[in-house]
């Protein structure tokens, strides 16, 4: 008593005067397995895409041609949905520019990981650090199918830094006088 999924193929083998169908010629198919891993698939497609739209970071996934396939809320929020189609250079700070074409060039060449910080323009056009990470899609047959990008804004971490910084320099121009 299990239900089973089946593909059915026919079609009219002998047929009389008027047309009528009178024998059909046909297959069925079990397609149970391919059933399942379908719905295995559906199923960790749908759970990707919770993760995804729920984490706290930037996330994006392009195919080979480098055009988006996936933008996380988060990513969509930051940029502004309507800058989105726009060259993602177009928002990279100038003095970050050189170094992020780079290392985009290298990572699209050699199909390696890229990682740096670089000032990104968001959506209300005021610059913030983030630390991205780039990596390349490739099958288990070597084909390259693409990028996944994460971003996490650091902008905090980094004025931080900056502030440390000019704190220890006071400290240091004190003490060396002392």
């Amino acid at each position: 008593g299990d239900w089973k999924w089946v593909l059915d193929k026919g079609k009219v083998a002998i047929r009389d005067e008027q047309n009528n169908p009178l024998r059909v010629a046909g297959t069925l198919s079990d397609i149970s397995e391919r059933k399942k891993a379908e719905d295995i698939l559906k199923e960790s497609e749908a759970r990707f895409v919770n993760i995804a739209n729920t984490m706290p970071i930037m996330l994006w996934m392009t195919d080979n041609k480098i055009s988006a396939t996936y933008v996380n809320p988060k990513t969509k929020e930051f940029v502004g949905e309507e800058n989105f189609a726009k060259s993602f250079k177009n928002f990279i700070h100038q003095d970050d520019i050189s170094i992020f074409t780079e290392k985009y060039r290298k990572l699209l060449k050699d199909k390696e990981r890229f990682e740096g910080e670089i000032r990104i323009k968001n959506h209300d056009g005021e610059y913030r650090w983030i630390l991205m990470q780039i990596v390349p899609r490739v099958l288990e047959t070597g084909e390259f199918v693409g990028l996944l990008g994460v971003g996490i804004d650091i902008t905090k971490r980094k004025e931080t830094e900056t502030k440390l910084l000019e704190s220890e320099t006071q400290f240091n121009e004190i003490t060396s006088v002392v």
